[in-house]
Parts: structure tokens; C-alpha cells; sequence
């Protein structure tokens, strides 16, 4: 998969800086987030063909060719847009199954209290493994997750999960599930 930081930085530049935004909108947006990626990538962690028809069957968006070529960085992949009136939102979907969901501004500490109440609600077990500061670019903190999934549904699979962010105000953050 990519790196986690490399993509967050392609967000920002293909979006521009982030936006303005009340202190509501930024929790909205943290909840939008973490139930796009629970509904996405989790779900179809390791399945790229049901997450793309997942997609389309809610009606995202690829992106144009640029933008599809800017976020994959000559992984093979889809790119879509999945933004709404509360954020910008990106959905990339690659080929290996692993899958990213990029925000361009939410509330941090909303975003990590939603997207662990969407995973148990979900029926997903998820272990913090570990937390870190990477040094460069800007200081990115990372939670990773250890993963599995209790119902049929998400095929008990287990997997990584991955929630970057930082820095600003808002923060940026970007949601990654790699299966195991």
C-alpha cells in the first residue's frame, strides 16, 4: 500500500488547504468519515471488485484521470470522490484490496470515538497496536489496529486498520484496511 502520508499530502494539494470550518461541521464530518470507512474498506477489506461495485451502487464518482493518477501514484486502483455538503471526502480502492478513505478537515478526537464506536458497532474487534508520531513530513500521528470481524457479513477477515491525522486545525486524516 502506499504511504500513509504520501496520500494525505496528495489530498491537500489536489483540494487545496483545508477549509474553514465550525466546530460542529468538523465533528459531523469526523462522524461521515468513520461510517464512509466501516461501510467501505472494512467491509470489503481484500475485496477490491464488491468494494468498486459498493461504489457504484451508491453512486460515487471516479475521479478524472489527473486526479485518479495523483492519489494512486502508479498503483493500480480506483479513485472516487465521495464528498459531500460536510467534507471533501476521497474513497481509493486498490487493487491489492487495501483501501484509504481521505478527509480534508474533522475533528480528531471525534473522528477516533466514532470510527471505534462504528467498528464495535459493526461487530469488528479492534486492538490498538500501536501509536506513533512519525517525524516527517508534519508530524502525522498513527493508530494501527489490529482487526477482526465477527460476522458473516465481513467474511471474518482479519485485518489492519490504520487512522492518520494531523496536523491543524482542523486536522486532515486518512483511514487505511489492509487485510491479514
Amino acid at each position: 500500500m502506499l504511504r500513509p502520508v504520501v496520500l494525505l499530502v496528495l489530498l491537500l494539494g489536489l483540494h487545496g488547504a483545508a477549509f474553514a470550518q465550525a466546530p460542529a461541521q468538523v465533528d459531523i464530518a469526523a462522524k461521515q468519515v468513520a461510517s464512509l470507512f466501516v461501510a467501505s474498506c472494512v467491509r470489503h477489506v481484500g475485496a477490491p471488485d464488491a468494494l468498486r461495485d459498493w461504489a457504484a451502487k451508491i453512486g460515487l464518482v471516479t475521479l478524472p484521470d489527473p486526479g485518479q493518477a495523483g492519489f494512486l501514484k502508479g498503483a493500480p486502483g480506483k479513485v472516487y470522490d465521495a464528498s459531500n455538503p460536510a467534507g471533501k471526502y476521497v474513497l481509493v480502492s486498490l487493487d491489492d484490496g487495501g483501501c484509504l478513505v481521505l478527509a480534508e478537515a474533522v475533528n480528531t478526537a471525534e473522528l477516533l470515538r466514532a470510527t471505534e464506536a462504528a467498528l464495535a458497532q459493526a461487530k469488528i474487534t479492534a486492538s490498538l497496536e500501536n501509536e506513533h508520531i512519525d517525524p516527517a513530513p508534519a508530524h502525522m500521528r498513527h493508530r494501527t489496529y489490529r482487526a477482526g470481524a465477527n460476522q458473516a457479513e465481513a467474511g471474518g477477515r482479519g485485518m489492519t486498520l490504520v487512522i492518520s491525522f494531523g496536523p491543524g486545525k482542523p486536522d486532515q486524516a486518512m483511514l487505511s484496511a489492509a487485510a491479514r
